[in-house]
């Protein structure tokens, strides 16, 4: 039985996500009530340039968290049953795959400030089903040992793309 351990980094991540979620809350009321006092006449632009950014801070969160909440879970792998176990950190969601029901998994690479990090995306009918980054894990190369019986579709160098349609559900040209 494998089981990649979380970085630090990640713990952190997933513990500063409802502090980001609390002060972005915090803020949209703040804007709100300032909205609703009435902004002094010839002050429009401030007000539009206010809605505008909290607009932009709200949807980068979401962002964040859709990023956050797709790849932080924990990952077992039993060899024995074949099966692989994905338990998401956040919402506490557990899913239970048989090895071979993936088509295979394609192996990318992706930079950060810590410098290069391997991620994995398992798919399903030309569609990315999870995405295991090895920013969030310690071990990522033995997560991929144990892969053995997932057909691997090689090395793709355009990571970013690949995230990106794994967010919106789109499928890929394989």
């Amino acid at each position: 039985m494998i089981q990649p351990k979380l970085r630090g980094m990640a713990i952190a991540l997933i513990v500063l996500l409802p502090i980001c979620f609390i002060a972005i809350c915090f803020l949209d009321y703040l804007l709100f009530i300032s909205l609703q006092a009435g902004a002094p006449k010839g002050s429009i632009g401030e007000s539009t340039m206010g809605v505008l950014y909290t607009i932009f801070l709200n949807l980068s969160f979401l962002y964040f968290f859709i990023s956050v909440h797709s790849r932080a879970f924990t990952i077992t792998i039993n060899t024995h049953e074949n099966i692989i176990i994905f338990k998401n950190i956040i919402s506490i969601r557990t899913k239970t795959y048989n090895l071979n029901w993936f088509d295979g998994y394609i192996e990318t690479q992706s930079l950060s400030r810590g410098g290069p990090y391997k991620m994995l995306f398992f798919i399903k009918n030309r569609r990315v089903e999870k995405i295991v980054s090895g920013y969030y894990y310690t071990d990522i190369n033995e997560l991929t040992s144990a892969l053995s019986p997932i057909k691997n579709l090689g090395f793709k160098k355009n990571g970013t793309m690949l995230e990106w349609r794994a967010i919106f559900k789109m499928p890929l040209n394989i």
